[in-house]
């Protein structure tokens, strides 16, 4: 594959607003000139009954299955992935689909991973546990990774979506109706069928369901109960084939080809994302619930496709391609991965749909302690208990101790916690903080140099030539572990930390 290093902003976004008392819209670009490149960032708002978040004139039509269907456990080759050998961090996994449909896990410093190849083009459901082709499915939750079939019916139900736990999933079905089933200890279930509907997505976690009316055409979202009632909490207009959850079950995106919509389940605010380059093929948030990622297809000088991954920051409205190649790619997920628990190690707690404690012991159903919201900080400490295949181990956050799940979904590794003060010299290691986000490798050692890429934080570098002063800048030229991309920065120590010695 061939990676391009372009750091540039995308104009491709309107700010409209809409009065709180106007009948028509009012417009306001937003533009903003950095290093000599403009960006145009846009939000559009709509207030219209249609868009409240109680919905009272429609209710879905529920038909409960006639018989329970199930099926066993079948094994099925097809499909390697393997995520082993990837470096602590965020990752968006997208296919190339030139070729041998070769599937890559990207980090937010545009380097390309390959971590799999399959016989089939698959969804995945987040952090690539689930992932689901047709009515294939593979569960990859343990050190033998699970293959299901969904059952055969005559109803020719193909797969959507499906929980980031393997527990449930949502499939459209020739009949016009979406099933959704359950998984549990080796068979799936039909739990319950909405008739009229197609494009069913679950949310990460279950607790919701979008759908698109047959009749009308519009999204639906809906909440799943424990009893497998739906209560319709949101519509929306102009459903969409491809609907991409946040990590919290907050927000939500529909992909319209030249336009993708994300929109907030509480509130009727529409942030509209737009291109007149190319059509969108599909996205996904970063697991931080800060970053969104999106596929846009375009075409070079000789009509050949050529396809951009960016990156836009949700509250800077920052668009910018982390990585470009030629041919069709495809965005199908994210990823998460830190380093396993261990004593000591410090970690931050990412957004999720459903609550997070702290339990007075180890096991499902024991007393809470504390409850984690996204940020806290949790350190492990020296006790941990086997259950099963589960690790259970107890922490410490906000001075209070209790016992966690070790799991991939709901933490990644606190890296600045270890970070000593910057020191600038030939030979020192660094590393990008907080502070320094969207920091500048330059070509040349100046304020007017040529972007080679933005530096976003948890990339490490060597310091191996410099200072120079020019511009009123200190300039030190690095190295790009990662890569060992070149370039020149300028010397701030809230931009770095020190890496501790090994």
């Amino acid at each position: 594959m061939k990676t391009k290093n372009l750091l540039f902003v995308l104009p491709i976004l309107l700010l409209i607003i809409l009065g709180s008392k106007c009948s028509g819209f009012s417009h306001q670009d937003i533009t903003r000139t950095t290093d000599g490149q403009t960006t145009e960032a846009v939000k559009k708002y709509q207030e219209t009954q249609e868009l409240s978040t109680h919905v009272s004139e429609f209710r879905p039509t529920l038909v409960k299955p006639t018989e329970t269907v199930i099926s066993t456990v079948t094994f099925r080759q097809g499909l390697k992935i393997n995520t082993d050998g990837l470096p602590i961090g965020q990752y968006v996994v997208f296919y190339d689909l030139e070729g041998e449909n070769q599937i890559y896990a990207l980090n937010l410093q545009g380097k390309a991973y390959p971590i799999g190849v399959s016989d089939d083009i698959y969804s995945q459901s987040i952090n690539s546990r689930v992932i689901f082709s047709k009515n294939k499915i593979r569960i990859n939750d343990s050190n033998t990774p699970i293959f299901l079939d969904l059952p055969e019916t005559k109803e020719n139900c193909r797969l959507f979506s499906a929980t980031n736990d393997g527990s449930l999933f949502a499939a459209a079905c020739d009949n016009e109706s979406t099933w959704v089933y359950r998984y549990y200890e080796g068979t799936i279930e039909q739990i319950i069928q909405l008739d009229k509907s197609y494009y069913p997505f679950l949310s990460p976690q279950g607790g919701k369901i979008a759908y698109t009316d047959k009749d009308n055409g519009r999204i639906y979202i809906g909440e799943l109960s424990s009893s497998s009632v739906i209560n319709v909490i949101k519509t929306i207009f102009n459903g969409g084939n491809r609907l991409f959850w946040s990590p919290d079950g907050v927000s939500f995106g529909v992909n319209y080809g030249t336009l993708i919509s994300i929109q907030n389940i509480g509130r009727a605010d529409i942030f509209e994302l737009t291109s007149d380059k190319g059509s969108f093929n599909g996205f996904t948030w970063f697991p931080d619930n800060k970053n969104i990622a999106y596929v846009l297809n375009t075409y070079g000088e000789d009509n050949e496709d050529i396809s951009e991954i960016h990156v836009l920051k949700l509250d800077e409205e920052q668009d910018f391609i982390l990585y470009e190649d030629n041919g069709l790619l495809e965005m199908t997920g994210w990823l998460n991965i830190h380093s396993k628990f261990h004593k000591g190690g410090k970690y931050i707690t990412l957004p999720q749909e459903n609550e997070l404690y702290l339990l007075s012991t180890y096991g499902e159903g024991e007393e809470p302690v504390y409850q984690l919201q996204e940020g806290d900080d949790v350190t492990i400490l020296d006790q941990y208990q086997d259950i099963g295949e589960e690790r259970w181990w107890l922490v410490e956050s906000d001075n209070l101790q209790g016992w966690i799940l070790e799991t991939k979904d709901y933490f990644q590794d606190d890296w600045e916690s270890d970070l000593k003060p910057a020191m600038f010299q030939v030979g020192s290691h660094l590393v990008v903080t907080t502070d320094g986000e969207d920091l500048r490798l330059r070509e040349t050692a100046s304020i007017n140099g040529e972007i080679i890429r933005k530096l976003q934080p948890g990339v490490r570098l060597s310091v191996i030539d410099g200072p120079l002063k020019i511009d009123g800048y200190t300039w030190w030229k690095v190295a790009l572990d990662e890569s060992n991309v070149e370039g020149w920065v300028a010397e701030e120590s809230s931009w770095f930390g020190s890496i501790p010695e090994e």
